[in-house]
C-alpha cells in the first residue's frame, strides 16, 4: 500500500465570488451569492488536509453543492430570461449528496432544466495530469471540478490512514476501503453523469478526459479490494 499511485495534487481553482452585480437585485439573491461564495471557500480549505474527518468533507461538500445546483438548475414555475447575464470574470487564486460507494444524491423533483445563471461565470480549473488549464463558461463544469478534488481527497486520505502504521487495526481497514469506494463512486458519476452535461469539448488527456476517468475509477476499485485481502 505504500506505493498506492494516487498522489497527485488537488486542481487548482480561482476565486469565484458569485458576484452578480445588479442580476442580484435584492437582500436574498445577494445572501445566497455571498454564503456560495464563502461555503466554496470553506470546502477549499478543507481539502488540503487528507486528516480531516469524513463527515466534516462530507457535510461541507453536500453544503457548497446544494447551494451550487441553484445556479445550475432552474426552479420549477421559474420565468426563464431570453438572453443569459454577462459573463464575469474571476481573479485567481493558489491552490453533495454523498452515499457509500460514491453514490450522488441528484435533485429530486421540482426543477424546470437549466437555469439561466449557469453559464454567468468564467471559471478555471487545473488538471491532475498535465499543466494545461482548462476554463469554460459552465457551473457543471465547476461542480465537476470540485468532486474531482473531494475523490482526490478520499484517496487521500485511505493513503494517509493505510501508512499511518505498520499494521491497519480492522475499523481502519473498513474505513480506507469506504474512502477508496466512495472515491470510485464520484469518479464514475463524473464520467456518466456530469461530462456529458457539458456543452464544451473536454481538452484531450485531460481530467475531463473519460479514459482518465475510467482510470482512476478502476485504479481506486482496485485499491480497495486489494485493502481486503
Amino acid at each position: 500500500m505504500a506505493h498506492w499511485f494516487h498522489r497527485n495534487p488537488l486542481k487548482a481553482s480561482i476565486v469565484l465570488s458569485f458576484d452578480l452585480g445588479i442580476q442580484a437585485t435584492t437582500p436574498l439573491a445577494r445572501k445566497i451569492c455571498n454564503e456560495t461564495r464563502d461555503a466554496r471557500a470553506a470546502l477549499m480549505q478543507l481539502l488540503p488536509d487528507p486528516g480531516n474527518e469524513v463527515t466534516t468533507i462530507q457535510n461541507a461538500t453536500e453544503n457548497y453543492l446544494s447551494l451550487l445546483e441553484g445556479f445550475i438548475v432552474a426552479p420549477q414555475g421559474s420565468s426563464q430570461a431570453s438572453s443569459p447575464p454577462p459573463q464575469l470574470e474571476a481573479t485567481p487564486e493558489g491552490e453533495m449528496s454523498m452515499e457509500e460507494g460514491g453514490a450522488m444524491n441528484e435533485p429530486s423533483g421540482g426543477f424546470d432544466g437549466e437555469s439561466k445563471l449557469r453559464h454567468a461565470f468564467r471559471i478555471k480549473w487545473s488538471n491532475t495530469l498535465i499543466s494545461k488549464l482548462v476554463e469554460q463558461n459552465d457551473l457543471v463544469f465547476e461542480k465537476i471540478s470540485i468532486l474531482y478534488n473531494v475523490a482526490l481527497w478520499y484517496t487521500k486520505h485511505a493513503a494517509k490512514l493505510a501508512g499511518s502504521k505498520q499494521e491497519v487495526e480492522e475499523d481502519e481497514a473498513k474505513e480506507v476501503h469506504r474512502a477508496l469506494r466512495t472515491a470510485a463512486g464520484i469518479f464514475k458519476h463524473i464520467e456518466e453523469s456530469l461530462v456529458p452535461q457539458l456543452k464544451e469539448e473536454g481538452v484531450a488527456i485531460s481530467d475531463l478526459d473519460t479514459r482518465i476517468l475510467s482510470a482512476y475509477t478502476l485504479q481506486c476499485t482496485a485499491e480497495a479490494q486489494e485493502g481486503i485481502l
